[in-house]
């Protein structure tokens, strides 16, 4: 079903102080494809060392899909300048497993040209501390992470700004469809109580729609939060809930 080229691990991201003083944590993330689905693991590691916590969360394979995606159209230069300091932190970026691949390692801000590495290296952590903020929330039971998104169409909407600027990461949002909208028939809502701060994208809400109309439950939290570019940008974590049964624990 799956096929032999994602089976294992797809990729996995490292960070590192190579400073002193630092009060926050080290951590080690990866993506794993298997037979009956795909995990993110990983775990956290105080810089002080005071201890360390180990996740593990069921995603879905077509997330995976998409995450190696992203990587497979990535164009990086083979030698960037790299640039080195005293203080800060390294990222590690592995991709493929034991049959052959690639490792990226940077200090801080990512080389020119690989910026696309950093941008996703930071978008995978942010996704993992949201999960096991959202984990320690429940004792440890989520649903299965279904997709990652960007709210399109976020500038348009009236208000949108003003209530994304005070909202924290891991915040719930609500999906609303919209059967009767004109313009896409698999259109989906992203509320904030009563304020309608975008759509799911098209390229990815057709397969949510039809849960959604079958009667599934998916919830969506707040992931990534930036309005400090040309264009504000809110990034959901999206989950399906089981059928007519409670949570697992993925811890």
């Amino acid at each position: 079903m799956y096929g032999p080229e994602i089976y294992g691990m797809v990729f996995s991201i490292k960070t590192e102080s190579c400073g002193y003083g630092d009060d926050g944590y080290d951590a080690y993330i990866r993506l794993e494809a298997r037979a009956n689905g795909a995990l993110l693991v990983g775990k956290q590691t105080k810089r002080d060392c005071t201890g360390t916590i180990r996740r593990r969360f069921k995603v879905a394979f077509d997330w995976a899909l998409q995450l190696r995606q992203r990587l497979r159209e990535m164009k990086v230069p083979v030698y960037p300048d790299i640039v080195m300091g005293c203080d800060g932190e390294f990222t590690e970026l592995r991709i493929g497993g034991y049959e052959g691949g690639a490792k990226y390692r940077w200090w801080s801000a990512a080389p020119e040209g690989w910026e696309y590495l950093d941008e996703f290296a930071l978008g995978v952590r942010a996704l993992f501390d949201t999960l096991c903020k959202l984990a320690d929330e429940r004792a440890g039971a989520l649903p299965e992470l279904l997709w990652t998104c960007p709210v399109a169409g976020m500038r348009y909407a009236e208000g949108a700004e003003a209530v994304v600027k005070g909202m924290e990461s891991g915040a719930r949002l609500e999906l609303r469809r919209e059967n009767d909208n004109r313009h896409d028939g698999n259109a989906i809502a992203v509320m904030a109580g009563d304020v309608r701060i975008g759509y799911v994208p098209r390229a990815c809400n057709a397969d949510m729609a039809a849960m959604l109309d079958e009667g599934r439950t998916l919830e969506a939290r707040a992931l990534a939060i930036d309005l400090d570019g040309s264009q504000p940008r809110l990034d959901l974590a999206i989950f399906l809930k089981p059928l007519d049964s409670p949570p697992r624990d993925m811890v």
